[in-house]
């Protein structure tokens, strides 16, 4: 989210986003995770995971077009909303993926954690490709950077109904943890 600074300076002089939205994004990102932690299971995973990656991405898409509102100051506290957002609903799917990670068997638990490096190699991919790309104002770049992440983080959102829930491995342990925590899907 924070990966178009450029853009976000542009639009906004005078406000220096930079000193803000690294706080804006993780400190909700954070109190989240915790939350995750102590109340997470009076919801089914398929909420915490699919439903906050979808809220990811709908924040994803509107984020470049709340930085050009004309005003820097509106655009300022609009785009710290968004990331503040973001940060709740990313922190709670990070969470529950990774504590659903967990109950599974080692190797696998290895393979998440190579998929967040995965993850974060391919955005950073997408923020270069859309610099090669060449767009004539540092806006369109933006917005194609945006669109690529909403795409991606709605990919991911359909992933876990659309695969994981259908596959006999997974939902194994899927079934076991949901039967421990009382659970439903």
């Amino acid at each position: 989210m924070i990966s178009a600074m450029s853009y976000f300076e542009e639009k906004m002089v005078g406000h220096e986003p930079v000193n803000y939205y690294t706080f804006a994004l993780y400190a909700p990102c954070c109190l989240a995770t915790f939350l995750t932690e102590v109340y997470g299971d009076k919801y089914s995973y398929n909420v915490r995971i699919s439903w906050c990656l979808f809220i990811c991405a709908i924040i994803s898409s509107v984020t470049p077009f709340l930085a050009d509102t004309g005003n820097p100051t509106l655009s300022f506290w609009l785009v710290y909303l968004a990331l503040v957002l973001f940060g709740l609903a990313s922190g709670i799917s990070q969470c529950s993926f990774y504590g659903l990670a967990g109950t599974m068997p080692a190797k696998y638990i290895g393979i998440t954690i190579m998929g967040v490096s995965v993850s974060g190699f391919t955005n950073n991919a997408f923020r270069g490709l859309s610099f090669a790309l060449n767009f004539e104002t540092l806006k369109e770049n933006t917005i194609f950077f945006y669109a690529i992440s909403t795409v991606y983080l709605l990919v991911c959102s359909g992933a876990f109904n659309l695969i994981l829930l259908k596959h006999e491995y997974f939902l194994f342990y899927y079934n076991k943890v949901l039967t421990s925590k009382g659970l439903n899907n």
